[in-house]
């Protein structure tokens, strides 16, 4: 990364002087190298509840979501996390199980959490959550197939995480350290 200073002296050569002079300083030495550390953290999910020739109205159903981070030399903890998603339509009676975090083979019962609203059919967490280089969060959620599942083929969980790369807090996607992004411009590439 190159630098180079510009600036104005206003009393150019000569101490209180009233000839500005236009100055640049160009870099001397090494250039400096610079790491950017960014969390990436794996979002997946998995059906828990063997589906036999396939579910019918009345048919309990359990699914996990997966929050993983990674544990290589280029991976780092993940803060703030904020989690969001629109559970299946087609199911009814939805309850959230349980959100257990684990780091180094240690589990925590994390599920004070997240809240889970079954007539919006909507999971959040509405606690501070983070996810340390190696840990994993698990959700466990359990529903029961509505009359409208029973007549599809198969019905989607939309889940969604953003987390910051400091720690502080991310409250309504306002993120804290200020200038901390909050992932509303894109996903990471």
């Amino acid at each position: 990364n190159d630098a180079q200073l510009n600036y104005r002296d206003p009393d150019g050569n000569t101490p209180n002087g009233t000839t500005p002079l236009d100055r640049t300083v160009n870099l001397s030495g090494t250039k400096p190298a610079i790491t950017i550390q960014e969390p990436t953290l794996k979002l997946s999910q998995q059906l828990l509840t063997t589906p036999g020739l396939g579910f019918d109205e009345g048919d309990r159903v359990d699914f996990s979501i997966t929050v993983a981070n990674g544990n290589g030399g280029s991976d780092y903890d993940a803060f703030d996390i904020t989690l969001s998603s629109e559970l299946p339509t087609e199911m009814d009676q939805l309850t959230l199980v349980s959100a257990i975090y684990t780091l180094n083979g240690v589990s925590t019962n994390v599920s004070a959490s997240f809240s889970l609203d079954p007539v919006g059919r909507t999971l959040v967490n509405t606690g501070n959550v983070d996810i340390a280089k190696g840990g994993t969060l698990i959700i466990r959620i359990s529903g029961v197939v509505n009359a409208t599942g029973a007549s599809v083929a198969r019905f989607d969980n939309l889940p969604e995480v953003r987390w910051t790369s400091l720690n502080g807090t991310n409250t309504n996607g306002a993120a804290n350290p200020a200038g901390e992004r909050t992932g509303q411009d894109g996903l990471l590439n």
